[in-house]
């Protein structure tokens, strides 16, 4: 392991309602940054437990170009208990990622980014998979692998929701060479160091391990995004991988379709308004770019997001 990972501080926070990590041994080696056997499989996020060990960052390495911390690190807290809201919440959120319904502004890339990872995890060997979810609060394409999880871990800069461990991706407390999967998806665009959060997903996977990643290449900003992805610049980042596959969640008319959803979801303020044209012209949206996206014939200029596959 680098200096800098070694530099992470274990909490133990006691929480009754917290999802279960069962594998103790692991977590000693998440804390100690050892590299350890496979282990036990995590726990369901809806199990309860009495005792879970996260990993806190100093924080010092995370800083933006003027010095200042990542704004979702100013509410991050070692002693934060995750409540039964909390985590039902997460559950909520996670389900509509992984099945957007139609009043969703989001639904076309939503559901082109689930349909993409199922076809790849069907091409994915083994029962028992080592899973690890970089973003992961609300850990949205776990069902697609539930049937498949010998461990499933999830990392955020907070405690919230179904985090497992505090870090971020540009400082993984995990072993080298453990993790069969990971999940990064529309983390990218918030990392200080894109190039280092590959670098350490490259690490933590297992020769032949895969990395499920999302990434926006046109949308409007959200919070403290710094950057948007295109293909080729997909390519030189990952160039580490030799096997990669850049996949865009819809084409240019869908692009199209789904930034117009956007414009109405961001200027629409009145509530009575916004509830309208959530359960019709957004609906409507939706369906006419899943239609007219043939029209795009390829076209991929305006497309608003990509998935990608890459193979260790």
């Amino acid at each position: 392991m680098n200096d800098d990972a070694k530099k992470l501080k274990p909490t133990t926070v006691l929480n009754g309602d917290i999802p279960a990590v069962k594998d103790r041994a692991f977590r000693r080696a998440v804390i100690a940054n050892e590299q350890r056997p496979v282990g036990q499989a995590s726990a369901n996020p809806r199990d309860s437990v009495e005792e879970r060990t996260v990993v806190q960052p100093t924080g010092e390495k995370h800083c933006g170009a003027n010095g200042s911390r990542y704004s979702y690190y100013k509410s991050s807290n070692a002693s934060s208990r995750i409540t039964r809201r909390d985590i039902e919440h997460a559950i909520r959120l996670g389900y509509e990622r992984c099945n957007p319904s139609l009043a969703n502004p989001d639904f076309l890339v939503y559901r082109e980014r689930r349909r993409l990872f199922s076809d790849w995890l069907r091409n994915l060997p083994g029962r028992q998979l080592d899973v690890v979810d970089i973003g992961g609060r609300i850990q949205p394409h776990r069902p697609l692998v539930e049937d498949r999880i010998g461990r499933y871990v999830a990392i955020d800069p907070q405690l919230t929701g179904l985090v497992d461990a505090v870090a971020v991706g540009e400082q993984l407390p995990l072993p080298d060479n453990t993790f069969d999967l990971v999940f990064c998806t529309q983390v990218l665009g918030y990392a200080t160091d894109p190039s280092r959060v590959i670098a350490e997903i490259h690490r933590v996977l297992k020769p032949g391990g895969v990395l499920f990643l999302s990434v926006s290449a046109f949308f409007p900003a959200h919070h403290d995004e710094h950057w948007r992805f295109l293909p080729q610049g997909l390519q030189l980042l990952l160039d580490r991988f030799p096997d990669v596959e850049i996949a865009p969640e819809g084409y240019s008319v869908s692009g199209l379709f789904r930034t117009i959803n956007a414009c109405l979801n961001i200027f629409i303020r009145i509530r009575l308004l916004r509830a309208l044209v959530g359960v019709s012209l957004i609906p409507l949206m939706n369906l006419a770019g899943l239609w007219c996206d043939r029209f795009s014939f390829g076209n991929t200029q305006f497309t608003t997001n990509y998935s990608v596959f890459a193979r260790k």
